[in-house]
Order: C-alpha cells, then structure tokens, then sequence
C-alpha cells in the first residue's frame, strides 16, 4: 500500500483514497438556517400538545416521558423538534435529541433534510 506525505491512506494501487477516509463536499454540506421562534411558528406549524393544556410554548412543548413521549415516538422523525439547553440558551433544532433536551415539539411541516436549524427560544 503506497502511501504519501499529504495522505493517510490510499488503494493498493496507490491511485485514489479510500472513499470512507475523503473529506465530504462542503458544496454539498448541510447549512445552518437561523430564524426567530415566531417564523418558526408561522413556516412550520407546531401541534398543540393534546395531553396538557398549560403545556409551555404556548402549549405546544412535549414532555420527555410518559404518553407525552409515546405520542412523540409515533411522529415521522423529520416533523420532531427538540427544545436544547446550550450553555443556558433555549434552543429549538429539528430532530428527536436527549443530550441536553428540555422538551420537544412536533410541527404539521416536515423540516427540510438539507438544513440544520437553530432557533432561539429564550
């Protein structure tokens, strides 16, 4: 296996890198959108949580257990969002996480697979 100062690890033929090894495209990277949580609401349509009336967020967060959680488990993934604490930031992104997680929310909107969001909920 040939190998060179500027590469790891290349084919036995010494020609191309091995494609799990390649840095991706970052043309074709994922990009961070950011917008406010009342754009959010307006373009993506959160579902008021049916189990509690004096949910947060205006009723639309989902608790992280229970039949909260169970309804949560039932949705299609690109329509759940989590509520993170970052460094003592609310922040509302698409997908289910656990690290860090407050709540989640569903919306009547699927989120985009080519974006990553950050919305700020403080």
């Amino acid at each position: 296996m040939k190998t060179s100062k500027n590469s790891r690890t290349t084919t036995p033929s010494g020609t191309q890198p091995k494609p799990e090894l390649t840095v991706p495209d970052t043309n074709t990277a994922s990009k961070r959108t950011r917008i406010t949580y009342e754009k959010w609401c307006v373009k993506y349509r959160p579902v008021k949580n049916p189990f509690n009336g004096n949910a947060s967020f205006d009723g639309y967060m989902f608790e992280t257990y229970g039949q909260e959680l169970w309804f949560i488990n039932d949705q299609p993934p690109c329509k759940i969002w989590t509520l993170l604490d970052c460094d003592g930031k609310m922040r509302i992104c698409e997908g289910k996480h656990f690290v860090n997680r407050i709540g989640y929310f569903i919306t009547g909107v699927a989120a985009p697979a080519s974006r990553w969001f950050s919305i700020k909920a403080d």
